[in-house]
């Protein structure tokens, strides 16, 4: 049977294309451009031109003003509610059918991110560069202004100097072990020890999303470092990213030593 509207006329179906309703808009108009290239930013956490299968998927389920520029239909999950140790003992089996929905809920909209990711992914590289994400919409015009946001100092701070950030990417890339543009818990652990992890990962984590973007780092190293003088504030820097380098040599031979002595 086909749909009607609220005039009660009948409304033509439309195909699935393989691609996001976006590129059945007016791509040009400057307005859809400009909130494509805002995607791409998002999506392109760590600044390297590109998206990571990570990063995209990460992005997509935390992000609803991606999931609106791009089209791409991520289901709401089920909200979870406070509950009493009582009330929990008493509506166990409910509480567990709560959890299940929520799971297939991810389950599914995990499904649909990869889906639309390896869409635009064309030469199934695991990454999205600029020329896949223009030609996913159809748009030259697309890919000469995300170049052109790309050339821009990447670095907006207000008490960092261009070279301090430098150092903070340098060491975002080092924590960042299986470079997938974004810094989970574990990561943070290795390299950095769990008192320093919890302590960054409670007031880091801005979006909530339990990974850390460039972003989210360098702008709380930018608050941290707010009263500091820019001498010692490289020094400081210097001392974070050497003390996160031992770390890392311990957890490493850590883990070599659970291996041989499990």
């Amino acid at each position: 049977m086909s749909e009607t509207n609220a005039s009660g006329n009948p409304v033509e179906e439309r195909k699935d294309t393989g691609a996001s309703d976006s590129s059945l808009e007016s791509i040009e108009s400057k307005e859809v451009l400009e909130k494509l290239v805002e995607a791409f930013s998002k999506l392109d956490v760590n600044h390297d031109g590109t998206i990571s299968k990570q990063e995209f998927i990460t992005g997509i389920l935390a992000d609803k003003s991606i999931q609106k520029i791009l089209h791409i239909p991520i289901e709401k999950s089920p909200a979870k509610s406070p509950v009493s140790k009582k009330t929990e003992r008493r509506g166990s089996l409910k509480l567990r059918k709560k959890d299940q929905q929520r799971r297939a809920v991810r389950t599914r909209n995990l499904g649909i991110a990869l889906k639309y990711f390896k869409r635009i992914d064309t030469d199934d590289s695991g990454i999205i560069d600029v020329n896949e994400f223009s030609s996913f919409f159809n748009s030259k015009k697309l890919e000469e202004m995300i170049q052109t946001e790309l050339a821009k100092p990447i670095f907006k701070t207000k008490h960092l100097s261009q070279e301090d950030s430098k150092m903070v990417k340098q060491l975002f890339d080092f924590l960042d072990s299986d470079k997938s543009g974004l810094v989970s818990y574990v990561e943070l652990c290795e390299g950095m020890g769990p008192n320093l992890a919890n302590e960054m990962f409670s007031t880091m984590d801005e979006d909530g999303n339990k990974y850390l973007g460039f972003d989210e780092i360098l702008n709380a190293l930018d608050a941290k470092f707010k009263e500091v003088k820019e001498p010692e504030r490289e020094k400081k820097l210097g001392q974070l990213a050497k003390a996160c380098l031992q770390q890392s040599k311990l957890s490493k031979k850590t883990r070599i030593a659970r291996v041989h002595n499990p």
